[in-house]
């Protein structure tokens, strides 16, 4: 007489560290019985069923284990901006440059939002929008963590001999030495022009003293040292914040 099929079935396994009564498994599938994305009291009543009927493993479909943990569309209310470094609404924004937003898991990771799911609304009502700007996303996010952008804004205006680059016009320390490359640059570059006149003049003495192009020969050292510069900030804010150069 031949062995009865599934003769072992109902012997108990020994599964690591676990010993299992029988060999039935329940695989995961979804049920659909959940609440908001977490486990309902259905959803325990199904499985308790299933232990109860003596199956040896149950394995449960993916369920998320804390409502925090569960992502919500973030254009429901939207998002106020704060300036880190000074804990105030962001008072000005020029474009922006990326947006990510942070998840619980795995802890620090941030995730990109792609371009076209958001949308910024400037002049917002500032008593739920202290800054005048709503961001909305158009994808999900999560309940209680901060969403951090990347923007442009224009820098203040220095009016005092006095004021401190840094304080009033928002430039960094890093970058102060930027402006002034490019001011001699800007006041270099009329006088080449100046210059490519005079050469026309036949009867003009000063034009062989000068030859074409030497006013701005003269300052080509300084234009590699600007765009020397601009590569070694956009390196930095590229390393701080995580975007890509091109946006510069």
């Amino acid at each position: 007489m031949s062995a009865a099929p599934f003769e072992r079935l109902l012997q108990p396994l020994q599964l690591g560290g676990v010993r299992l009564a029988n060999r039935i498994v329940s695989t995961a599938h979804g049920v659909r019985l959940a609440a908001e994305h977490a486990p309902s009291e259905r959803d325990i009543a199904y499985y308790l069923a299933k232990a109860h009927g003596g199956v040896g493993m149950i394995v449960q479909e993916a369920l998320r284990v804390h409502p925090t943990t569960v992502p919500s569309p973030a254009s429901i209310v939207g998002y106020d901006l704060t300036d880190v470094s000074s804990g105030s609404p962001v008072s000005s924004i020029i474009d922006i440059l990326s947006i990510r937003y942070k998840v619980p898991y795995p802890i620090g990771k941030w995730v990109p939002v792609m371009p076209g799911a958001w949308e910024l609304t400037p002049s917002s009502d500032t008593t739920a929008f202290p800054s005048g700007y709503s961001l909305t996303l158009h994808t999900d996010a999560y309940p209680g963590l901060p969403v951090r952008i990347t923007y442009a804004a224009p820098f203040g205006q220095l009016v005092n001999l006095t004021d401190d680059v840094t304080t009033v016009a928002g430039l960094p320390l890093t970058a102060v030495d930027l402006p002034p490359l490019g001011a001699m640059i800007s006041l270099v570059s009329p006088r080449e022009v100046r210059r490519n006149q005079i050469d026309s003049e036949p009867d003009s003495r000063r034009a062989p003293e000068v030859p074409p192009g030497a006013v701005m020969n003269s300052v080509a050292g300084v234009l590699r040292q600007r765009q020397s510069r601009i590569n070694a900030e956009a390196g930095r804010l590229q390393a701080l914040y995580g975007f890509q150069r091109g946006v510069l």
